[in-house]
């Protein structure tokens, strides 16, 4: 799954370089990353199978995604808030508990899951103050309109 979420990630990082047609970058960050798989599954298969294999996966992958992070950052400067990152991060993992420990299994269920899990993200983010200002604005407006249409109708 991590090596997934790094090549999800490697995707959509890799746009501005072929949008500046630099993919040559891309073909030399791939042959790296190729040799990196492959020396490391020479080493590790043999001691520990598969899961040698996932892991040279997941550094080969790994690699990719820093290296065109790199580029990238470098034709296209933006900035990663890596403090809100980090936060998302946290109350996704704590949100995803109740997902993986409770059982579910029809509609009712599921909705009321998916309505936990809001609740605590939620209140995560807002304990740890991983919402700024215009995000809170964002969802004042938001909820304001909704309760506007639904009174208009």
């Amino acid at each position: 799954a991590a090596s997934g979420i790094s090549l999800g990630l490697y995707t959509i990082l890799s746009k501005p370089i072929s949008l500046r047609k630099k993919t040559k970058i891309l073909g030399i960050i791939w042959a790296i990353a190729a040799g990196l798989n492959v020396g490391i599954n020479l080493i590790l298969i043999p001691e520990i199978g598969i899961l040698g294999a996932a892991i040279a996966t997941l550094v080969a992958y790994t690699f990719a995604l820093a290296s065109v992070s790199y580029f990238s950052l470098r034709f296209i400067p933006f900035k990663i808030d890596f403090v809100f990152l980090a936060k998302s991060i946290i109350a996704s993992a704590v949100m995803a508990i109740p997902l993986i420990k409770i059982p579910v299994s029809g509609l009712v269920q599921t909705i009321e899951i998916a309505t936990l899990s809001f609740l605590v993200y939620t209140s995560l983010m807002f304990l740890m103050k991983g919402f700024g200002r215009e995000e809170i604005t964002f969802f004042k407006e938001l909820l304001r309109s909704s309760i506007g249409s639904r009174r208009s109708s």
